[in-house]
């Protein structure tokens, strides 16, 4: 099969309404079509969108993809991976409408800043905070006057315009629309984890991974798109957001990963490099890994905050005076994989209380989110005495 420089990739569910638009801002995009391909993966099937997607194969290289599983976005992602030809893959929602010259764009980046990055780009009228039950599109012609002639609209604006993203850029990219090499995800074996379900955090935890790999995450003001609005229940998809969080802190013990989770985007960007520096130190000074652990004391469950560890993740702490340990993880507290209310005791370890104050706080906070009872170790230990 002839391969192409672009792959434009999306995933429908319960979105052909808005696709209908996507399609068509797609088919006006000012560049050669012999070069572009674009590949939806959707997970209901639909005459109309099959005839829709037919209207326009004429024009440009289109095809469609439709599966009868369960909806998992990052199947779906990872199906699209595998269908596409492109030099480069650029993923978009179903929701998302491109101005004519985006691809012209994302290749001017790719040609004169840096040829191996991630591309992300930026969003107008998109807020995930806000529950919506009903909307409605304008007519298409609305959004045309914005696409066509480059003119940015006056909605919501994408607040990683206003905010440094450049600590951990990972932390700021939203699949909604990102660009990526195609080579780099298959050499690397960076696709999406399947284990994530639900709304929220798959695509932080993916590019994650690609940061980790050693790809530049760069931010291109350049390359925008309108998110048109659709239904969207923020309390479930908070929910479920928390819950594959902790899968991401489960797979990743790292501090700048807790810290996101507890700390948000914006906070940790701004605090990890002081953060990491201190706690780096003060592992260094008591030769192991902070952590924490996770036991059954009888028929309760208790988590010691501010256990040392070696190597081996063993505890390496003479204060330490728990049994029957289910889980060490090489977390500091900032944010930590348990359900509300988990614990029936937290103990927090002598090493805490010499963190400062404003640490401290954070992780107060989010202890006693996990328990009602929380307690120096040290008074316990006088307690068995």
């Amino acid at each position: 099969m002839e391969n192409k420089l672009l792959s434009i990739v999306l995933q429908n569910y319960h979105r052909i309404e808005n696709l209908k638009y996507v399609l068509k801002s797609l088919s006006e995009l000012d560049f050669n079509n012999d070069d572009v391909e674009i590949i939806v993966c959707s997970y209901e099937y639909s005459d109309e969108l099959y005839n829709k997607i037919q209207e326009y194969s004429s024009d440009i290289s289109i095809s469609v993809f439709f599966s009868n599983s369960s909806w998992n976005i990052s199947k779906a992602r990872n199906n699209c991976i595998s269908l596409a030809r492109g030099k480069y893959i650029v993923f978009i929602d179903a929701d998302i409408l491109c101005p004519v010259d985006t691809l012209n764009k994302i290749m001017d980046f790719y040609n004169n800043v840096n040829s191996e990055c991630m591309q992300i780009g930026f969003l107008y009228g998109y807020d995930e905070r806000t529950s919506v039950e009903y909307y409605e599109n304008k007519d298409y012609s609305f959004y045309q006057n914005y696409l066509q002639n480059d003119k940015r609209p006056e909605m919501n604006i994408d607040y990683r315009f206003e905010n440094d993203t450049s600590v951990l850029p990972w932390a700021f990219c939203w699949t909604a629309f990102v660009v990526v090499p195609r080579e780099k995800i298959i050499k690397n074996n960076l696709f999406f984890d399947e284990g994530f379900t639900g709304w929220g955090a798959e695509d932080i935890e993916w590019a994650y991974r690609i940061y980790k790999s050693g790809i530049d995450i760069e931010f291109n003001r350049d390359i925008w798109a309108i998110h048109l609005p659709h239904k969207r229940d923020s309390r479930k998809n908070f929910e479920q957001n928390q819950n594959n969080y902790y899968l991401f802190l489960k797979k990743a013990n790292e501090l700048e990963v807790e810290m996101v989770g507890g700390l948000g985007d914006i906070r940790a960007n701004r605090l990890y490099y002081d953060m990491k520096n201190y706690f780096s130190e003060l592992e260094e000074e008591n030769g192991g890994r902070i952590s924490v652990a996770e036991c059954l004391e009888g028929d309760k469950r208790v988590l010691y905050v501010g256990v040392i560890v070696n190597t081996d993740n063993e505890i390496n702490d003479i204060s330490f005076s728990g049994n029957d340990i289910v889980n060490v993880y090489n977390l500091i507290g900032f944010y930590l994989p348990y359900t509300d209310n988990y614990f029936d005791v937290i103990y927090t370890m002598p090493l805490f209380d010499k963190y400062p104050e404003e640490y401290k706080k954070y992780i107060f906070r989010e202890l006693n989110r996990l328990s009602g009872r929380i307690i120096p170790a040290l008074s316990k230990m006088k307690d068995s005495e």
